[in-house]
């Protein structure tokens, strides 16, 4: 379940509050945690990155998460693409979710 995820800071926002460090962290936490959706493809709100010297905690998640998997998906049309664990290719984050709920 884990893969391997390079150092780019470019913060997602999973629906458990966590801002994870890229939206690779957050598909190794999505695969651990069946539960766990994409909020948004920015910080989580109150988010404050930590200094570039100290070390990084992003993707950590220490309590157990209570949020609802969210299946009510609005998707845009905009291309990042996902590469799900089945090599099913989604054209970005948003339809890569709708498809978990189905």
């Amino acid at each position: 379940c884990e893969g391997y995820c390079n150092d780019e800071d470019s913060p997602v926002c999973g629906t458990n509050g966590v801002t994870y460090r890229n939206f690779c962290v957050y598909m190794n936490a999505a695969c651990r945690d069946k539960t766990l959706s994409l909020k948004s493809t920015d910080a989580c709100e109150g988010y404050v990155p930590e200094s570039k010297s100290s070390p990084s905690l992003f993707g950590t998640v220490t309590s157990t998460s209570t949020s609802e998997y969210s299946c009510d998906n609005t998707c845009t049309n905009n291309r990042l693409q996902v590469c799900a664990s089945d090599d099913v290719t989604y054209t970005n984050p948003c339809q890569f979710n709708a498809a978990r709920c189905k």
